[in-house]
Parts: structure tokens; sequence; C-alpha cells
């Protein structure tokens, strides 16, 4: 599904909403006990923490030059949060600093001498939703 996603007052147009029914909110550790046999650990922390990464493709999802300029700005303030808009349902959600390149967005047109491309394409914004 794609839609008009407002991240910090920035519209974002026509990204796709990826990680959403990928994430488990049970978290596990297994061990072993000394006679080998697996020791389990589970607890359920919630939805915080979840991963919803924005995702465009060649054809869809493009995004312009001050939306990535944008975006990257709010990406290099440490410990921001930001409310996001994605289909009329508001978020907190932060950048993924921890897992680099928390933006990644390739040039529509190949870059020549030192123009700024207008468009990129191939966009991922790695995101984690708070609440």
């Amino acid at each position: 599904m794609t839609a008009l996603i407002t991240i910090g007052g920035v519209d974002i147009p026509d990204l796709r909403l990826e990680s959403r029914h990928t994430h488990s909110p049970v978290r596990s550790v297994v061990a072993q006990s000394l006679a080998g046999n697996p020791i389990i650990f589970e607890d359920q922390p919630g939805l915080a923490g979840k991963p919803c990464d924005l995702v465009g493709t060649d054809a869809a999802g493009w995004i312009t030059q001050e939306e990535l300029q944008a975006m990257m700005a709010m990406a290099a303030i440490p410990n921001a949060i930001y409310t996001m808009v994605y289909a009329g349902i508001s978020l907190s959600v932060r950048f993924r600093n921890e897992d680099q390149p928390v933006i990644e967005a390739e040039p529509v047109q190949p870059v020549v001498d030192d123009d700024d491309p207008d468009w990129y394409n191939n966009v991922r914004i790695k995101l984690m939703r708070l609440e």
C-alpha cells in the first residue's frame, strides 16, 4: 500500500511501509543446560522497538532532492523522536541510526559533474516505532 506519509512535518508521497507485519513482539533467548537440553527464555516487551521501513522502487516512491535532504537532516539529530502519519494513523518513530545507512536513495539520472539530481528512487528509510 502506498500513501502520503508525513514525518516530522515533511510529506513523503508514495513510499510503502515495509516490515509492518514481519516483526514479532516476543523476544526469545535460547541457552543450553549442562545436560545439553535447551533452556528458552521469552518475554513480550510490546510493540516498541518495532522496525518500520519506508521503501520505494525503480517505478514508485520517488522523492525529490529537498525531501531527501530534509530526511537526512532529521536523521542526523541524535535521540530525536518524530511523529509519522501513515494512512491517518499517528506513530512515534525514530531513525534507526544503529543500522547504517539509515537512508538509502539512488539518483534517477546519472550524476554529471557536480550537479545534484532532482529525483531519487529505490529509497529506503529505516525507522523504529516507539509505541
